[in-house]
C-alpha cells in the first residue's frame, strides 16, 4: 500500500496538471492569471488526497499491528522529492498538452506501464539482473523504495538512491520551469 500511495499521487498529480491549462482556457482568455497557478493548484489538491491515503495506510498499520518506527518521520524526504518531481513533470505536460492534445491518451498508456515498472506488486528480487538494472533507473521506483524503507523497515535507504532521485527531480523541475516560462505567454493564443 505504501508504494501504491506514492504511485497514485504521481499519476493523479501529473494528469491533473497536464489538463489544467486546457480546462481553464476560458479564464485565461478573459483575464491575466499566472498560468502556473492552475497546474500547481491541481498538484496541491492531489497532495491533499495523498495525505488522506496516508491516514488510511496508518489506520491499516494500526489495525494489523504493524510496527511504527521513529525513522518513519523521515518519509518526508521522499515525499518532498516526489512533490518536486510531480511539479516539474506537470509543468512540462501542461505545455505539451496544449500543443498536442493526444498526449492525454498516450500518457494513460505510459502510466499503466509505469505501474508495472515500479515493482509495487512484486519484489524486485524476482526480476532478472539485466532488466533489474534498467528498472532501478526509474526515479519513481527509487522514491517508492525510499518511502518503503522509512515506513516499513524503519531504516535509512542508501544514499546513492536518495541523491540520484533528488537530483533527477531537481533537473526535471528546472526543465519544467524553463519550458513553462518560455511558452506560457503563447498558451492563450494556442487555446
Amino acid at each position: 500500500m505504501a508504494g501504491r500511495c506514492v504511485l497514485d499521487f504521481f499519476n493523479a498529480g501529473t494528469k491533473s496538471a497536464m489538463t489544467s491549462i486546457k480546462k481553464n482556457r476560458s479564464i485565461l482568455q478573459k483575464i491575466y492569471v499566472p498560468r502556473y497557478i492552475f497546474a500547481l493548484g491541481n498538484i496541491c489538491s492531489e497532495f491533499l488526497n495523498f495525505l488522506m491515503s496516508l491516514i488510511v495506510m496508518i489506520a491499516i498499520m494500526i489495525a494489523t499491528k504493524s510496527p511504527f518506527y521513529f525513522m518513519s518521520l523521515f518519509a518526508v524526504i521522499p515525499i518532498a522529492t516526489l512533490f518536486i518531481l510531480i511539479t516539474g513533470v506537470g509543468l512540462i505536460l501542461a505545455i505539451v498538452c496544449t500543443k498536442f492534445t493526444d498526449i492525454e491518451y498516450l500518457y494513460k498508456i505510459f502510466t499503466s506501464l509505469l505501474t508495472y515498472a515500479c515493482a509495487i506488486f512484486y519484489p524486485m528480487s524476482i526480476v532478472p539482473q539485466p532488466v533489474r538494472g534498467y528498472m532501478e533507473l526509474n526515479p519513481i521506483y527509487g522514491i517508492i523504495a525510499q518511502f518503503r524503507e522509512f515506513i516499513m523497515f524503519g531504516r535509512f535507504p542508501s544514499q546513492k538512491i536518495m541523491i540520484t532521485t533528488f537530483v533527477f527531480s531537481i533537473v526535471i523541475f528546472s526543465i519544467g520551469i524553463i519550458l513553462f516560462r518560455k511558452y506560457q505567454d503563447k498558451l492563450t493564443l494556442e487555446l
